[in-house]
């Protein structure tokens, strides 16, 4: 899969991708945060931070509609 990184691209498999998104996870910090999105073999690593819960959570839903799978951390 193809992956977009600050416009720069790599190939990786699917394996090291969900490695580098659990990687990523544990260095953000406790924000409602999208990390990256994925369609078909591409993926956009992102950080889009959000306000509250339900900002990242109305995000979350018009990316879904648009056809991409969101990875995203939730705030605790």
């Amino acid at each position: 899969m193809i992956i977009s990184i600050k416009g720069h691209t790599y190939e990786m498999g699917r394996k090291e991708f969900k490695g580098l998104i659990a990687q990523v996870s544990k260095s953000i910090p406790n924000k409602p945060t999208i990390i990256a999105l994925e369609k078909d073999d591409y993926a956009e690593m992102r950080n889009d931070v959000f306000q509250t819960q339900k900002d990242l959570t109305n995000a979350i839903v018009s990316w879904n509609k648009k056809g991409y799978k969101v990875k995203y951390k939730r705030s605790i």
